[in-house]
């Protein structure tokens, strides 16, 4: 967001685990590797029969333009 003042910036969130949240809370849960190493595993466990839900964290570049937000300006 290069034209966007830095007040406007999310950076002091603190990060969430959601992973850690999922398991808490009786699911399974595993992080997708940023280089897709462990696709193919992943998407094999969704083929077999589970008895409880999964989450999938898919991890996601913050600096990453993927487009306005039109909501940005109300921030």
């Amino acid at each position: 967001m290069p034209d966007v003042e830095t007040a406007s910036y999310h950076a002091r969130l603190n990060a969430i685990d959601y992973c850690r949240i999922a398991e808490a809370s009786g699911w399974e849960a595993a992080r997708l590797a940023p280089d897709l190493g462990n696709l193919d595993e992943l998407l094999n466990r969704l083929t077999t029969k589970m008895s409880r839900s999964l989450l999938i964290e898919v991890p996601v570049d913050s600096n990453l333009l993927l487009g306005t937000n039109p909501r940005l300006k109300n921030l």
